[in-house]
C-alpha cells in the first residue's frame, strides 16, 4: 500500500527551503515535487514544516493522490517507480493561479507598484508564491489582515544576498486598501476566464 509524508529539502542559496512529499510503496521511496518553497522562520528548530496554510494544502494534495490511486485495481503489482509516473501523469493544474495572474494583471495597470507590494505582502504571509484562487478564503483574507497588522520580518533579494527587513504594523486605512487591490485583482480574474469559458 501506497504511503505519503511531507518532507523537507535542503536548503537552497536563496534561504529557502523545497518541499516535496515522499512516496513509500513496496519498500521503496520516491519523490514527488511540489511548488512550495518555504523559509526558516516556517519550519520548527529541527526543520519540520510549522505553516498550517502549506501543511494543509499539502494534505489536500495528498488526499487528491489517495483518491486517484483508488482507480488502480492492481497497485500492489505496480513498482513505486509507476506510481509516481501515475500520480504526476496529467497533473499540471488547471486552477487560476491568483498570484501569478495578478502579476500578469498589474503590468498593464495605473498604480502596478502598488499592487506588486500588496502581492509581496501576500507571498510573504504564504511563504510561498502560489495561490490557487478557490483557496482565497475569507479566512485567508482574515489572517492576512491580522498578519498585516502585527510587526513582521521581510526577507527580499538585493542581487548579491537575502536581505532581512523589519516592518511595521500597517495602518487599518492601509489594509483597507489591500484588500481593496486583491478585490480588484480577483474580479479582473474572474472576468477573464469567465469570459474564455464562453467562447
Amino acid at each position: 500500500m501506497a504511503t505519503f509524508q511531507v518532507l523537507v529539502g535542503a536548503e537552497k542559496k536563496d534561504k529557502t527551503f523545497p518541499i516535496m512529499i515522499q512516496l513509500y510503496h513496496n519498500k521503496n521511496k520516491k519523490y514527488l515535487p511540489t511548488s512550495h518553497f518555504v523559509s526558516k522562520r516556517q519550519l520548527t528548530r529541527d526543520l519540520k514544516l510549522k505553516d498550517e496554510y502549506v501543511i494543509d494544502t499539502l494534505n489536500k494534495t495528498i488526499v487528491g493522490y489517495r483518491d486517484k490511486l483508488l482507480k488502480l485495481t492492481d497497485i500492489n503489482n505496480r513498482s513505486a517507480d509507476c506510481i509516481k509516473d501515475f500520480l504526476l501523469k496529467d497533473t499540471e493544474s488547471k486552477d487560476i493561479d491568483f498570484i501569478k495572474f495578478g502579476r500578469e494583471y498589474i503590468k498593464a495597470q495605473k498604480g502596478g507598484e502598488r499592487m506588486a507590494i500588496i502581492l509581496n505582502a501576500l507571498e510573504d504571509f504564504l511563504g510561498v508564491d502560489t495561490l490557487p484562487i478557490d483557496q482565497l478564503s475569507l479566512k485567508l483574507l482574515n489572517d492576512l489582515t491580522a498578519y498585516l497588522q502585527g510587526k513582521r520580518e521581510i526577507t527580499r533579494s538585493n542581487h548579491t544576498s537575502m536581505v532581512t527587513y523589519k516592518r511595521k504594523p500597517l495602518s487599518n486605512n492601509s489594509i483597507a486598501d489591500y484588500m481593496s487591490k486583491l478585490k480588484q485583482i480577483f474580479s479582473a480574474a474572474m472576468d477573464k476566464y469567465n469570459d474564455e469559458e464562453q467562447t
